[in-house]
């Protein structure tokens, strides 16, 4: 609980901060109303919560969650009607059992580690209300997602390491508010997979010689394909921007996501994720 309040004042701390840098920017930068063409680069950092649980049934049928400082790095670049979208994030933390079961205990400590990149190409296709202020595109995402956890009580006889390399639809929503705000929603649902997942426990004898001889380049060849048989998710992401001026601009999102993928078949894994995040933005 204290982590969480923690990880919430961290938040509210940074977005008080940078609302009072904006009103100093405001006072000292004169900015011109004649309107100026966008920059189409845009780079961003920041940092937030996570938020999250999983089931990983291939290990043992157990809930565990994780609460954690998520670290964001995000980019996109718009010329003409394309818009190219970047974004890698990552977090770590202990993975907590949420009820004991069998010899599993609440107080085990589960190291975890959770990474994603994602790259997006959309085309714009529609503008609503027949303006520029509510463009929307639509196209293609490549998404790698890998997580890892492992255990020191001994009972876990590998360390569990999934690792999921995506091809999807993505669609992005804009709503330019004014020349400073904008408000964007984007989701994506992946399609073609190449999952890395853990065997049966007591049965992944590869995995076992493979991490004593720390050979963890091996564990991306023993993955399978699936598709929206055996893998459903969706991804989606509500980012507002504030634009201080011509470089400089705020973002904050919130993001939530669903995953659920039947490999091996009968031992599922399902993520379930709220992401708030904040940060800074640079265009050029």
């Amino acid at each position: 609980m204290m982590k969480r309040f923690m990880i919430l004042l961290f938040l509210a701390f940074g977005v008080f901060s940078l609302t009072l840098m904006a009103q100093e920017l405001e006072n000292e930068v004169q900015v011109s109303e004649t309107p100026v063409a966008a920059k189409p680069y845009r780079i961003g950092v920041g940092l937030g919560g996570a938020f999250t649980g999983f089931r990983e049934e291939t290990d043992t049928p157990i809930n565990r969650y994780v609460n954690a400082l998520i670290y964001i790095i995000d980019g996109n670049i718009e010329k003409g009607s394309f818009l190219h979208s970047f974004y890698l994030d990552f977090y770590m933390g202990n993975a907590q059992v949420a009820k004991k079961y069998r010899e599993f205990h609440q107080d085990y400590d589960y190291e975890f580690f959770r990474g994603r990149i994602e790259y997006a190409l959309d085309y714009r296709m529609w503008s609503i209300l027949g303006d520029n202020k509510f463009p929307g595109f639509l196209g293609g995402m490549f998404r790698t997602d890998i997580s890892y956890f492992s255990d020191n009580s001994g009972y876990m006889d590998s360390p569990k390491l999934s690792s999921l390399f995506s091809l999807g639809v993505h669609a992005t929503q804009k709503w330019i508010i004014n020349p400073k705000n904008t408000l964007t929603l984007s989701a994506g649902i992946p399609l073609f997979t190449y999952a890395v997942r853990p065997a049966f426990a007591g049965m992944d004898d590869y995995w076992q010689k493979y991490a004593a001889e720390g050979s963890y380049a091996k564990f991306f060849g023993l993955g399978s394909f699936a598709s929206i048989h055996n893998y459903w998710a969706i991804f989606s992401n509500v980012k507002y921007s504030y634009q201080f001026n011509s470089l400089l601009s705020f973002f904050g999102g919130l993001g939530f996501e669903f995953s659920h993928i039947n490999v091996p078949k009968h031992r599922p894994r399902r993520d379930v994720a709220f992401l708030l995040n904040a940060g800074i933005s640079f265009t050029f």
